[in-house]
């Protein structure tokens, strides 16, 4: 399973990299807004912090599907690489997922509370659509059995498309969307540099620290 950072923040995306076996970043609206910096020239660092095999999607805002495209054609012209263009799933949306995919820019299917959505999407053409999880847990019930339904319909129909789980509030979502089929999950950044915490794994490195020091004295080899 790919595990991508949802944030805009340059020095909280360089410093997970650093750290973390990371498969790329998404944004959306909200996010480059709370870093108050002119957008083209934030997401454009941001593609640039980013190695070409990683993929970076990014969200247009435009509710019109003429909006849509000239936007997603503005952000292909601005970045290089590994691009995906986040298309809100609506009945405008749609159409814009279709007329883009025929030009081979391609495509995220976001705003996915329902199989219905994604199903949709992958057959106008989307390469990932991205189910809310904790939106839907929290507003409908069972954000990752969502993910298990959109999960085996592309399965048992070959839909060329991935599932992008997003919107997680704690661990044990992000363990469900993994176990539910999940291709993919995007995680803020206050999640994932604690995904690897556990008192009893510190408890341990804390121990054997100990007792080597007590035999020799240093924490040398």
């Amino acid at each position: 399973m790919k595990l991508l950072v949802d944030s805009a923040d340059i020095s909280e995306i360089e410093s997970l990299l650093a750290s973390f076996p990371i498969d790329g970043v998404t944004t959306n609206p909200v996010l480059i807004a709370k870093e108050k910096r002119p957008f083209k020239q934030q997401i454009q660092e941001i593609r640039h912090l980013l190695p070409d095999r990683l993929p970076l999607h990014v969200q247009i805002i435009a509710d019109d599907c003429k909006g849509m495209i000239d936007q997603a054609r503005t952000l292909y012209d601005w970045l290089d690489g590994n691009v995906w263009i986040k298309i809100p799933v609506c009945k405008e949306g749609l159409r814009a997922i279709r007329k883009l995919s025929a030009d081979n820019i391609r495509t995220t299917g976001t705003t996915i509370y329902t199989p219905l959505q994604a199903v949709l999407a992958a057959k106008a053409g989307a390469g990932y659509v991205a189910p809310y999880v904790n939106r839907i847990d929290h507003e409908y019930g069972d954000g990752a059995g969502v993910v298990k339904t959109i999960a085996d319909l592309f399965r048992l129909y070959g839909f060329n498309c991935k599932v992008l789980a997003a919107s997680f509030k704690h661990n044990s979502q992000i363990l469900a969307a993994m176990e539910a089929g999940s291709h993919e999950a995007t995680i803020s950044p206050e999640l994932l540099k604690h995904l690897a915490d556990h008192p009893a794994a510190n408890r341990d490195i804390h121990g054997f620290r100990h007792v080597w020091q007590s035999q020799y004295g240093t924490f040398s080899l």
